[in-house]
């Protein structure tokens, strides 16, 4: 099976890259495709619903301005946030000595030691908060029987590698060291995350690894933030919501200070070793070529 990245062979039991975010955003239509490297027109291909609800909401080419503003509406309350149901029992915690902070959900009623999953939010490593999910996150405990673990992490360019990542091990630790009292099993812990939370579970997931830790029984990456390089096919799409020049400014927001020294552990498609990491899915954003 294909593995997440281009240099990878095959992980621990394998790895599988699935499509996944724009197949669920287009009306996907080979004939409408043209130019797939860069000048393919996806408002032609955009669920009619799905685009009236992207103009709804704060988008646009991201630079310092708008991402200062698309947070200041996050904490104002401006973005609209989805009512959530009473059936998973939220709270918050703060990791002593760091940043970071945790927001667990937990299905109501539920006994015992359970299976959980480390989130870690999207937002190009410049946007976002760990309520961001909040849905999604109810809606796996509900289905799954699991417990979900949200970690807050600084953004960049305030806060650049390594802080982020700094904060997601943190808050990790910080979870396993508490996992009786918190009621998760420690030996069914998953790490995921989407976009640049991808990135950043993909990257947890390296240290976690590089410090002799079999932390993760899987890897859940959701069309992840791996590559600042920006040489793929992909990383030249128009992309209706994430465009090249907002992924430019993510990625120089998170390691430009870094130069061309970029580590793994701050991009992991550059990671040179990939073994020992646990099974892996990869969702990838792509249209459905039929």
């Amino acid at each position: 099976m294909p593995a997440p990245y281009p240099e990878a062979s095959p992980i621990n039991g394998g790895c599988i890259v699935v499509p996944h975010f724009l197949t669920l955003l287009l009306v996907c239509d080979d004939s409408a495709v043209t130019n797939i490297d860069g000048a393919s027109r996806y408002s032609t291909l955009i669920d009619p619903e799905i685009a009236a609800a992207l103009t709804a909401l704060p988008l646009g080419e991201m630079n310092a301005t708008s991402a200062a503003a698309f947070n200041a509406a996050l904490a104002a309350g401006v973005v609209p946030r989805p009512a959530l149901a009473d059936s998973v029992v939220r709270t918050q915690h703060v990791v002593p000595g760091s940043t970071a902070r945790l927001r667990l959900h937990r299905p109501v009623g539920a006994v015992g030691a359970l299976p959980c999953i480390y989130w870690v939010h999207g937002g190009g490593y410049v946007v976002g908060d760990y309520e961001m999910d909040d849905l999604r996150l109810q809606k796996w405990c509900e289905q799954l029987a699991c417990c979900v673990v949200a970690v807050d992490y600084r953004l960049a360019p305030a806060d650049p590698y390594p802080a982020a990542l700094d904060d997601c091990q943190a808050g990790l630790h910080w979870v396993l060291a508490n996992a009786a009292e918190l009621e998760i099993d420690p030996t069914r812990l998953g790490v995921g995350g989407e976009s640049a939370g991808g990135g950043l579970a993909a990257a947890l997931a390296l240290r976690e690894r590089d410090r002799g830790a079999a932390t993760f029984a899987f890897q859940l990456l959701l069309y992840p933030m791996l590559d600042d390089r920006m040489t793929t096919v992909s990383s030249g799409w128009p992309d209706p919501v994430w465009s090249p020049t907002s992924n430019r400014y993510g990625w120089g927001s998170y390691v430009g200070h870094l130069g061309a020294d970029v580590p793994g552990d701050a991009a992991p498609a550059r990671a040179s070793d990939l073994s020992a990491l646990p099974p892996t899915l990869v969702a990838v954003a792509t249209p459905n070529r039929r």
